[in-house]
Order: C-alpha cells, then structure tokens, then sequence
C-alpha cells in the first residue's frame, strides 16, 4: 500500500472514530432523557433485531439485518469445474468480508472453520439471517441446493454496529477485495410502525434515496481503497405499509442510507424463474425490493440478482437449513459471484481488477431485464457471473478491453475502435468518484452528488455522434433514453448495429476535476473488422502439439481435427485430462493466444522448438514445467498483453520479444522463471514481478525496445546487455541482484542513467558502460571490474572486494560510499599499471582500514584514512592517519541574513588546535565558531581552516547565500525609567549592554534599573535575526569631527596603529568592539603624554566601534582596520 493511501485510511479511520464516539454519546444522552414508556418501545425494537446507531433530527436511527437457484440464474456453474468455459473458479484464497447484525453458527457444516470472527460484538445468540448470509456465500454444498457462490473461500466476519470503522481497519490490513452488507436503515413502514419523521413529511420518510452522512463515509472509504468492492442489499422497503395515515413506501424512491452511495454496488432482488434468463420478460421483479431513484436522479440498485426462496444455511444446529428471501440473500449472491471474477482475474494477470473495474464488468456484461438500458427497478440487469468471466478470458486490449486510466483536468482521452459491420458495441465508464456534500434533512432534494463528472461519447468518422443511457427521475417508470448524464459515475453507451467505420470514443469532463484528476476504468467491447480469435480447447491427455485428434472447439470435447494456428487462442484446462503427463511441440508453429488453467500437474516441452504467440500468454502453475525451447512474443499491433508466467517452472526456457515486434507486453504481480530473456523489439513492463532468468540482453540494435520495471526485482545469473536497447526504465523500489555466479557476470549499459539498485553476492562481475550512472551498487564478498568510467549515487560493500580498474578509469561517487570489511581485505587496484581515479564528490570523513590501493588515486571532496593496516603503493590522495587524527573541516550557517548575526557553527572532526574563518578571503575570526554580520545580500564564500599541532590542516570553503532579512528595522525604546522594549513583535529576542549578550534575558523587555550604557535587543524568527538600533543612554554618538576641539583621531581607516593627539587631557579609558559588539580592545590611561598610540595589529581587519571616557563623558565613533 503507498504511503498516500495509506495517509488517506488513517486520516479517515480518525474521522470515523470520532463520529462513532459522538453516536455513542448521542445515544446515551437520548435514551437518558426519554420518558420510560418511550424507552420500552425502543426495548421492544431491539427485541424484533433493531439496533439504535445515530440520532439524527432527535430521531433514532435503526438498522435492521435485511442458492443453487441465484447460482443458476447468475451462471455460475459455467466457471465452477466441469463448467462450460473450463474453468474451476470456487474462491480458494479469496477473503470476502461480512458485516452482519447476528451472530454466524461458524461451526454450521457448510463452511465450518473457514469464517474468522473479528467482531461478534459478544452476541451468543446464532442468527439465521446472519447464518444464512454466510451460506449464501460460502456454503460448500454438502446440501447441494444450499451451495454458495464460493465454496472455498474464507469468510471474514463483523459485527454491523462499528462497521465503516472496521472496513477501513480491514484494509489496512489488506485482507479483503469484496465485502457483503446486508442490512440497512430502518425507514417508512417497518412491522406495522412508520419510523419517518412527520416533521419533514407526513408522505414519504424523508430518508428515502437521501444521500447522507453515512453514504458519504462509505464512499470515501471506497475512494480510500480502490480495490476494495463493497456490496450492499438494495434494502426491502417497496410496498411497506401499516395501519396509520402515512402512504406505503415506493414503489419508486425506496432505497435509502448507504444504499445512496456511489462507490458501492446496491444489489436488488428478483424472483426466480422457470423458464431461463435469456429473455428479458421471464425475469421477474421481487414484491419488495428497493427502487431508485436517489433524490439526485441517479440509479440504483446497480444490479439485481436472485433474492425469493434462497435456500441456505439455517443457525438451530450444524445441520439447519432454510428457505428466505430479501434482497440480504441476492446481495451475498452477488458478493460471492464477484469474488469468482476477481479470482480469475488473480489467475489471469496475477492482479485484482480495481473496484471500479469490477463494478464497470458486473454492470457491462448483467443479463438485460425488461427493456434495452438501464431502470430505477433492475438497475443494469441480472448478474452473469458467466458473462463476467468470459469476457476476462477473451479481455485482449484490441475489441475487448479493460482500461484502468486517470483523466486530468481539460484532457480528453480518445480510442479509436474498428468494429465490423451490422455488429454491436457497448462501452462502460465507471469512476469511483469523490464523496458527495449531504444537505440539511428535508425531501426529496435534488442537489447533485456527483463531483467529478466525467462523459463518455462515441463518434465516427462521419461525424455522428452517441450518447449515453439516462433516465428521467421526474417519471422513473419511463424507459431509459440516450443523451448527457450528469448524475452518474456510470456510463454506457450502446450501438446496436455498428458500420464498419471507424469510431472514436471519447472520455471527457465538465467543469473542473476536484483533486486535479480522476481514476476511471472504461469496458471497450466490440467485434473487431480484424481478424478474432477462435478458442481451440487441449483435450486428450499427453501428446504431440501436431496431432489434430488432440484438439476440440470446447472444453473436454470432439476433436475439432485441426490444429492451432494464428487466428486460435490455445487452452489447457482441467478438462485436458493431463494429470502428470506432457503436451510436446513437434516443429516451429504460431497461435494466437495461450492459456493454462488447469490444476493437473503437467509438462509443456517445447522440444527445442520455437512456439510463436500473437497475443496474451497466461501459463501460471507452480504444478506447470516449460521446458527445452523459445516461446516468442510478438504482435504488429502497439497493443498491452498480459505474460503470466506466475509460479510455472523453468528448464532451458527462452522468451524473445523480436526486433520485428509493436507489441506492448506486460507482466504484473508473478514471480517468473526463465532461462534466457531476450528484448530485442516492442516493450516489456513488469510491475511486482519478481523475475528470475540467466540472462536479459538485447541483440539487435535496431529494433528500439523498451523494458519498464516498477517494484520489481531482477535476479540474474549470466549476463545483462541493455546496451543496445532503445530505453530501460526502473524505479528506485526495483533492484538487480547478481548472486553466486559460478562464472564472469557481464554487464553493459550503454550511456544511461540506472536509477535501479544493483547488488552483487559472491559473485565476480564485470561493467561495460559510457559514462553511466548507477544510483546504487553493493557489493558483498565479490569482485567488481570496471572496465569504462563509472559514476554511482550510493557505493557500498560488505566482506571483502576486489574492485579492479582496467586501464585508466574513474569511478565517481556522488552521495555516499561505505566499505564494510571488519577484518577482510579490501583490494583496489589497476591491474594495467596504469592510475585510476575514485573521485568522492560528495564532503565527508570516511575511515577504513585493511586496504591494498595499488595505482588508484583519490581526488573529490572526502577525506579519507586508510588506517594504519592498509598497504598505498603509487596512489596518492588517501590518508594514512588513524581515524582520530584525520582533520575534517566542516561547519554549518543559520541566520543567514542581512543586518544580523550569521552564525556558523564548526561541525570539524579531528585533534585540532586552531581555526581561521575567512569571508570572501579576508580573515575575519581565530574563535572556533564564527558570527558575522553582512550588510548586503548575495554570495558570499565563507571558510574554515583547522590545524593540529603537527602541521596537519583541512579547509572548506562553502558559498552562502545572504537573503534579505525577513525581520522589519526595529529599536529599543525606554518603557519608563526601569524598563527597555523592543518596538517589534518578534518570535524571540535576545539584549545586548555594551555589545556583550546578557544571559536570559530573552523576552521583549529588560529591567536595565536606569544603568548607562549601549543597548540593543536582536530579534529572531524561524530564518533570521536582526539588530536593532543601538540606544546609548549617557553615552554620546559623535563623529570623529566633533572631538576635534578634544582629540585628533588619525589615521582612519588605519592598517597598525590608531593614534590619538589630545588638548589638555591626560586621564581617559576606552574599549574597542567589533561590528557584534564583541570586546577585542580596552585600556585605562592615566597620566597619558598628549600623544597616545593604540596598537591594532592583534584585531583582524574590519569595521569597530571605539567606546571613550572622558571627563565623565562617554563618546562613541568608528574606526576601520584594513
């Protein structure tokens, strides 16, 4: 999980903490201050399974818990093993959350141990609503009847009283992809008793398809976890009535809290039927279900599925079961299905579908219910597990796409599809959109929930243009029309006899895209005008690849006598009947696609052949051996095709992408065995991939390929030549690993810059480059040989090295270079006798020891001790001191402004004995830390210089740049005849007397109890400080003019001496300070001749400020040393 998404659960998890902290307090102060008798209903409620959640308009709210047949209607026995599409889908390592308001008997026979209870909330009571739930999706079908929708899944379960909190805990830990939710708010007629609020409207409860503070939680937890599906019972309100005044609920406008959400599926029910589901009138509508619309207009539920007389497990003992209905039973249905389609999209691509694209697929591909489009009853129709299915096995970027993509403000995206005549074309957009702004309790508003509102449009090239479904939520019993859909994040549009033109469709958006940009996943299905693949299922058990009788148009059937060819798409599933045995190629031959989905064990050897495949390659097995021979992947077209090689073993196993290639291959969440990779042509992207092979080289140096890797690890074992290839892309989460090679590595890059990692185990390896940076090598007991010049960000090593220079070379390191060696031996040397450069670029005090550096010398800026057990023969630069003794000079700045105090602080390392600081080459100061004051702004170099007392020096010179203060020109004031202030507001201060700091006294005032002297406060802030004027009370600022009639002050500026010529005075005392009022001279002269001579040859040149007494009188003026 990023580091984003993770920031964007905490942030939420705390947000729902507290509200669920302020439900809880609301509600005990409501039940607290109800009469008995109000109390006792609520009592009587909770008895029936109500449970009190908020309170809302000083209402409670309650929530109230809401197969062979769904599985029939959904056509999920096509996907189960022996099924039609030769699948055996029955979610086996697939989590499915469940949020429930009863206790689940775990122990039922159906699904015993394979629910995991998180929260019970300490009910001991079983409930068979709940129990049935479970069923429903996990049963495993020792009752036949009671069979859920996957068997072998685990069940993660919760109670519903802290659910949101929960779904977000739940993805913290990544535990789940799909989660059921079977319940809801208890609203209108509900057991004989109408829970609106007459208040608001005494003819519908208000909460009916309002879009709440609930939905909205529920979306940002969608939005929060995009792979994350939730799955919610539509609710059973329609038609709901009792005795009193208030109308029956719906029919239409009957769904409510989160099952107003957008990001969610809302999942009606329907009646089961005796005559099939292909025709859309023998799909028949529950009594009960929820309607839609929202209040906004938009659709829900979003799909239906089978929901009267589910039989499933019961709770009264392990053996119970029951026949039920509502739309708590079609949800889970649902739920379950959709666990299937993501575990054959694991199987497929080693990945998850988004949430968004797995919504996008169960609306894209329902059975149509009623008339063409969608309806505020059925939503998009029947959910076809079957359909769902096939379409991700035929999913190949070209007629039948899935596109998970991001649009940015004021983008267009556009695809261009060629369909073939008199044939249909379907697209669906679905976005998991930012979370909606409820509006205060009132009914039926219509305020928009949709934020970020995307459009998808079709248009040809003859300028006609397509629209999408919508509906008019004015007159929902309507039939659903075309035209702009405004109050979706669903879209579809649909031809029904497309020409063969070309067509484009278009994503887009109005107004501007809250966050800057919006994920969208967008189902592209059409017949293409080119050629389509033809299934050509493997049947028979072992035998050769040539041997017609071995090849059947269905799964487990008649040999088709033919064998595959380019416009085929191969298939090996359970129904191959391999179980230990082999498939053989017996000569060079080229299909369409390959796909494995067997469970038998089995080998496909290639028989040193070549097997060339067009399209996508989805062999993932740890039961699946590929051996002896190429498979080669190419395609004319630049299109994305999936290579899952996940797990399947390798033996003397190739994979070329050739020169003559534009196929744009991609390899997700798998680790991959290969002998040999060879890129010469297209591109390959591995995201997640952990990709074990003897060799990645590219032969050609024409083909331009491009190998992209993202979070993704390379272990190789014989050689890396990326020389030649047009373009490698890596981020800084992939790495190489090069580990105990029994031979010479090779490893040439070309002129490019590896911002992939590079570690080397026990292994000897030599690099061809030009001039390449690396952004990390390490090493570790190995020998590294350069045979060009070299730069690395990070150089590390550990154990021993042998690094080896060729003929001359340099290696650069910029950031950071560390040999950790204890004891071993670290050898650095040019084997040609020539000299080799390290050249450290990078400031530091580095030191090692047990060195041997013959003809390699080192330049930069480190200083570097080799420590007294290395060996230096011809290589200059290193240091032969111990650690200790090795002088660094180092120092940092802060303050670095005008009309202040920059400091800079020595930071140096070593036995020193005494610093020189410079500015701009004058020395300034001999202290070890340095204050000085620049009066304007630029680049100044500043400079340290530290000695020992062995001669042994180290300077650093650092350009500073001086900015302009920050602070405002301030002065002291006299508050009353005690008290001094600083006129400012500053973050902090600090007082000066007489130019020497006083200790504590930081704040905007000082008690000076009328002393004289000079005074000024420094201001700070995060960045500067800044002097303010100085105040000098009994002290007089004069220039050296008006002490012509006392004394003459010459020369000035002076370069030694400063020397005073006085009339008819003797007796006078003064101090000098330097320009931050420190004290560099002072002296008391009694009895002095006229003529008196300071001596300034100890002070460095400068600006000072001369404090003279005289008579009782104080003067102040300036001076300057050059």
């Amino acid at each position: 999980m990023s580091k984003s998404a993770q920031s964007k659960l905490d942030a939420l998890l705390e947000n729902v903490k507290v509200q669920n902290k302020t439900n809880k307090n609301e509600i005990s102060k409501y039940l607290s201050s109800i009469p008995i008798s109000k109390r006792k209903e609520i009592e009587d409620l909770e008895n029936k399974g109500y449970t009190i959640f908020e309170i809302k308009n000083n209402q409670p709210q309650y929530r109230k818990v809401f197969n062979s047949d769904a599985a029939i209607a959904m056509e999920v026995d096509a996907v189960r093993a022996g099924g039609e599409l030769g699948l055996t889908l029955d979610g086996e390592g697939m989590n499915i959350g469940i949020w429930d308001g009863g206790l689940i008997r775990t122990t039922h026979q159906e699904y015993e141990g394979r629910i995991k209870y998180f929260d019970s909330s300490g009910s001991t009571v079983f409930s068979n609503h709940a129990t049935g739930v479970a069923g429903t999706l996990l049963g495993t079908g020792l009752n036949p009847n009671a069979r859920g929708m996957a068997p072998m899944a685990e069940g993660i379960a919760y109670n519903f009283i802290n659910d949101t909190q929960e779904m977000i805990e739940a993805q913290m830990l990544r535990e789940i992809v799909v989660s059921n939710h079977s319940y809801g708010l208890i609203t209108g007629w509900n057991d004989g008793q109408w829970f609106g609020d007459e208040s608001i409207s005494d003819q519908e409860d208000w909460r009916f398809g309002f879009y709440d503070t609930n939905a909205r939680t529920w979306d940002q937890i969608a939005i929060a976890s995009p792979n994350y599906l939730i799955v919610k019972s539509a609710g059973n309100d329609r038609g709901d009535s009792g005795s009193g005044p208030y109308p029956s609920d719906g029919p239409y406008d009957s769904v409510a809290g989160a099952s107003c959400a957008k990001n969610v599926l809302i999942v009606g029910a329907a009646r089961k039927s005796t005559q099939g589901y292909e025709n859309p009138n023998f799909i028949n509508m529950s009594s009960f279900s929820g309607w839609g619309p929202t209040d906004d207009g938009r659709i829900k539920p979003d799909v239906v599925s089978i929901g009267v007389d589910i039989f499933t497990a019961a709770a009264n003992d392990n053996e119970d079961y029951q026949t039920t209905s509502g739309t708590s039973f079609s949800s889970p249905a649902a739920c379950g299905g959709l666990a299937l389609v993501q575990e054959l999209s694991q199987e497929l691509t080693s990945s998850f579908l988004k949430a968004a694209s797995l919504k996008a697929l169960a609306i894209h591909t329902a059975t149509q219910t009623g008339e063409e489009g969608p309806d505020y009853r059925f939503g998009w129709g029947l959910l076809n597990i079957k359909k769902a299915c096939s379409y991700l096995l035929n999913r190949n970027q070209t007629d039948k796409q899935i596109v998970e993509a991001n649009l940015s403000n004021n983008e267009t995206a556009v695809f261009e599809i060629k369909p073939k005549d008199n044939t249909p074309v379907r697209v669906t957009i679905v976005w998991t959109d930012v979370s909606g702004n409820p509006v205060s309790a009132s009914l039926d508003p219509i305020d928009l929930m949709l934020i970020n509102d995307l459009d998808i449009r079709i248009k040809d090239e003859n300028g006609n243009a397509y629209m999408p479904y919508i509906l008019d939520p004015s007159n929902p019993a309507l039939n659903a029309t075309t035209g702009d859909n405004f109050r979706d994040n669903v879209e579809q549009i649909f031809i029904e006899n497309a020409e063969e033109r070309t067509y484009f469709v278009e994503v887009s958006h109005k107004g501007t895209l809250e966050g800057g940009s919006q994920d969208y996943s967008i189902i592209i299905d059409f017949e293409s005008s080119d050629i389509s693949l033809t299934n050509l299922f493997w049947i028979g058990g072992e035998g050769n690849w040539s041997d017609p009788a071995h090849w059947s148009l269905s799964s487990g059937g008649t040999t088709a006598n033919m064998t595959p060819g380019l416009e085929h798409r191969v298939i090996i599933d359970d129904n191959s009947m391999l179980n230990g045995s082999s498939i053989f190629l017996d000569s060079n031959t080229t299909v369409g696609a390959i796909s494995s989905f067997t469970n038998d064990t089995y080998t496909f050897d290639l028989g040193n052949f070549e097997l060339t495949n067009h399209g996508g390659l989805s062999m993932s097995s740890d039961l699946l051996t590929i051996k002896n021979g190429t498979i080669i992947q190419t395609n004319d077209e630049a299109l994305s095709q999936n290579i899952n090689l996940d797990n399947s073993q390798s033996e003397n196993f190739n994979l070329i992408l050739p020169k003559e290639n534009n196929g744009q291959w991609v390899m997700l969440n798998a680790t991959v065995h290969i002998g040999n990779l060879i890129i010469n042509g297209g591109s390959l992207s591995i995201d997640n991939v952990e990709l074990n092979v003897g060799a990645i080289k590219t032969d050609s140096d024409n083909g331009m390929p491009t190998f992209n890797m993202t979070n993704s690890n390379l272990y190789l074992r014989d050689e890396f030549d990326i020389e030649n290839m047009n373009d490698f892309n890596a981020n800084r989460a992939s790495r190489i690993y090069v580990e105990n090679t029994d031979q010479d590595f090779e490893l040439k890059i070309g002129d490019r810059r590896m911002n992939i990692p590079l570690s080397i185990i026990n292994s000897i390896i030599n690099i061809e480059s030009s001039n390449s940076v690396f952004s990390e090598i390490s090493t570790a007991f190995s020998s590294f040989n350069l045979i060009n010049d070299l730069t690395v960000e990070i150089f590390n090593s550990e154990g021993t090295l042998d690094l080896g220079f060729n003929n001359g070379e340099t290696l650069t390191v910029l950031n950071e270079m560390s040999l950790r060696n204890d004891s071993e031996t670290v050898v650095i040397n040019d084997y040609s006798g020539n000299v080799s450069e390290i050249f450290i670029e990078y400031r530091d005090k580095l030191c090692f020891d047990n060195m041997i550096i013959d003809n390699v010398n080192l330049a930069g800026n480190a200083s570097v001790s080799v420590g007294t057990n290395s060996t230096l023969t011809n290589s200059s630069g290193w240091s032969e001191l111990e650690c200790s003794q090795l002088l660094f000079s180092d120092f940092e700045g802060q303050y670095l402004c005008t009309n202040g105090f920059s400091e800079f602080n020595d930071l140096s390392q070593g036995q020193i004995d005494s610093w020189e600081w410079s500015v701009d080459g004058v020395i300034t100061s001999t202290n070890q830390h340095l204050t000085y004051s620049f009066d304007n702004i630029g680049e100044y170099e500043v400079g340290l210089l530290v000695s020992d007392t062995n001669g042994n020096s180290s300077r650093f010179v650092q350009a500073v740049s001086i900015a302009a203060s920050t602070l405002d020109p301030n002065r002291v004031i006299e508050s009353n005849a005690t008290t001094l202030a600083s006129l400012k507001l500053a973050d902090a201060y600090q007082w000066y007397k007489n130019g020497n700091s006083i200790p504590g006294e930081t704040g905007r005032t000082y008690q000076f109890n009328g002393e004289e002297g000079s005074y000024c406060v420094v201001t700070f802030d995060s960045d500067c400080n800044r002097k303010s004027e100085v105040l000098n009370l009994g002290v007089t600022n004069v220039e050296e003019s008006d002490l012509a009639s006392i004394v003459d002050i010459f020369p000035n500026p002076t370069s030694n001496n400063l020397t005073l010529r006085f009339y008819n005075i003797s007796d006078f005392n003064y101090a000098i300070y330097d320009a931050l009022g420190q004290k560099k001279l002072s002296n008391k002269v009694i009895n002095s001749p006229l003529i008196h001579e300071i001596d300034l040859n100890e002070i460095l040149p400068g600006i000072y400020f001369v404090r003279m007494k005289i008579n009782q009188k104080t003067y102040a003026f300036k001076i300057t040393k050059i």
